[in-house]
């Protein structure tokens, strides 16, 4: 069985510098900026405002505009967010002020309303029919973009160990290109289908279909290396392959097989730049809120 040695850095490269995992850091980066920006401000009363209540007079103490609106477009502005301030006083005796937002304000300073709180926190309340926090529940729509950033990262994660196990046990072969179906993959790329004589000389040999976005591999007769490991399964043998220039930072093998060459320390900073200036913001983010 083969039984390569692959260097730490090397690992590293894989692991974070495949194609999808870029992307999808990313894409989860642009999705938590907004995460971070909307959700905090988001009225969460659906799940943080529940138990019993009871009411309470209130007593309006200032109305704000706040730098949130609903309804804008193209060529209209929406209709800004009113934060109203309010002062009301529990059953124990004890003053509270909070405040409560909504665009429908028809009250003013020194107006009363009606308050709800809970019974068991009286801490938190809100005016009768207003919401707690700014912005409805339906900035949590957000979250999608962070998580099918999270979801293709972790595709590619889930590849590239893949990866790295045919590069630690797979035989290093050369394969011969029989045949190449290609259409269109995204806006920009192209998906090109391979027909693969593995080996590309000698007997025996297999016919092998390998999907790739690899264009230095679509021409029909062109020579390829590839990574290739058969396994067996639980009804038939089961084969892997990859394209050897399909893996992040292109990892050269020795010479004689033995042992994946070290990648060098600039490609590993520059796959890994990303996740972690990420990992650092969110970490001074929690340090600071």
């Amino acid at each position: 069985m083969i039984d390569r040695s692959i260097p730490l850095s090397t690992r590293l490269a894989v692991l974070f510098g495949g194609a999808h995992q870029q992307f999808g850091w990313a894409f989860f980066s642009f999705g938590m900026l907004f995460t971070l920006i909307f959700v905090p401000a988001t009225d969460l009363s659906f799940v943080t405002f529940r138990g019993e209540m009871q009411t309470a007079p209130a007593v309006v103490t200032d109305v704000t505009e706040t730098r949130y609106s609903e309804g804008g477009g193209k060529g209209r502005r929406g209709t800004r967010v009113m934060e109203i301030h309010y002062r009301w006083t529990d059953p124990a005796g004890a003053e509270r002020q909070a405040s409560s937002f909504d665009v429908r304000n028809n009250l003013a300073v020194g107006d009363t309303a009606n308050v709800e709180y809970l019974v068991a926190d009286p801490e938190r309340s809100r005016l009768v029919g207003l919401r707690r926090a700014p912005i409805t529940a339906l900035a949590l729509l957000v979250l999608i973009f962070p998580a099918a950033g999270l979801g293709l990262t972790m595709w590619g994660r889930h590849k590239a160990r893949q990866q790295l196990r045919l590069l630690e046990h797979g035989q290093l072969l050369e394969a011969l290109v029989l045949s190449v179906d290609s259409r269109k993959y995204g806006k920009r790329q192209r998906q090109y289908t391979l027909s693969l004589r593995v080996p590309a000389e000698g007997e025996p040999h297999d016919i092998v279909g390998h999907v790739t976005l690899d264009a230095s591999a679509a021409a029909a007769g062109a020579r390829v290396q590839v990574l290739m490991q058969r396994a067996l399964g639980e009804r038939a043998e089961r084969m892997q392959l990859c394209l050897l220039r399909e893996i992040a930072t292109h990892p050269r093998i020795s010479s004689d097989g033995a042992q994946v060459e070290p990648t060098t320390a600039g490609r590993v900073a520059l796959r890994m730049a990303l996740p972690t200036l990420l990992c650092t913001a969110l970490l001074v983010y929690m340090l600071l809120s």
